[in-house]
């Protein structure tokens, strides 16, 4: 059946990446709605008694839910990966803490014929849907250790995305920026840090790093250690193109 291919298929990318415990769903969404996922009740990425139920994202469309239409809508043109989170998702409100949000990476596939269009705004793009990769982000950041390597320079950071949700009774999508990691109250003068866009995410994210004295010549090492930091949100890119090659 396509469900025990699926699991298959995504069973061996997840194997594959070694991202255990962060890499920790995968989903296509033809049209835009979730279809297939897997794992279906993930207990492999948490330690007992914890698990992370999706069972409750199956016939999720995503093009009409205000929390998601946003980032669905940019996903649809878009040639890239494209994530947005922390989110609360929606198939796990009542898990455990440590389950309850992810980032939430998606691919735009394109269509297998010309009779799959999603329609954005009057126009007709030719693409199947989408492919769809959850990262438990905290646990990456954890693991890449980015807070320690800042601190011992004696160096302050903050990480930070910007998220479009859509607004029914306004009409409009309201802005807000979420600290992701680093300080949350990121107070330097603005002679005292460098600020560093991250391109792989369409500039939506952003790191902020420096010192409470300004910076040294040497300053520059702040900035490589900011592109680790994109480089980790890079990996996630690589996986989804996987996804996009096999199911083709």
């Amino acid at each position: 059946s396509m469900v025990a291919k699926f699991a298959e298929l995504t069973s061996n990318i997840k194997k594959d990446a070694k991202m255990e415990g962060i890499l920790v769903n995968l989903q296509v969404a033809p049209m835009a709605t979730v279809c297939y996922l897997h794992p279906v009740n993930n207990t492999e990425d948490f330690e007992p008694p914890t698990f992370m139920d999706n069972t409750g994202a199956i016939g999720h469309d995503l093009l009409t839910d205000p929390q998601r239409k946003f980032i669905a809508r940019v996903t649809v043109p878009s040639d890239g990966v494209v994530i947005a989170g922390p989110l609360t998702l929606r198939q796990c409100s009542d898990c455990d803490p440590t389950v309850q949000t992810a980032f939430i990476a998606r691919m735009a596939i394109d269509a297998l014929s010309e009779k799959q269009v999603i329609h954005i705004d009057g126009i007709d793009y030719k693409k199947w849907g989408f492919a769809v990769a959850l990262i438990n982000f905290a646990e990456l950041v954890d693991r890449s250790e980015i807070g320690e390597r800042f601190a011992i320079r004696g160096l302050r950071y903050q990480l930070t995305r910007t998220d479009k949700n859509y607004n029914a009774e306004t009409k409009e999508f309201d802005v807000k920026v979420n600290i992701l990691a680093g300080d949350e109250d990121f107070d330097l003068d603005e002679n005292f840090y460098v600020s560093i866009d991250l391109d792989t995410t369409n500039n939506l994210w952003n790191i902020k790093v420096g010192n409470d004295n300004g910076f040294v010549p040497s300053w520059k090492n702040s900035a490589v250690a900011a592109t680790v930091t994109g480089a980790l949100i890079l990996s996630f890119m690589f996986m989804i193109i996987c996804i996009e090659n096999q199911i083709r």
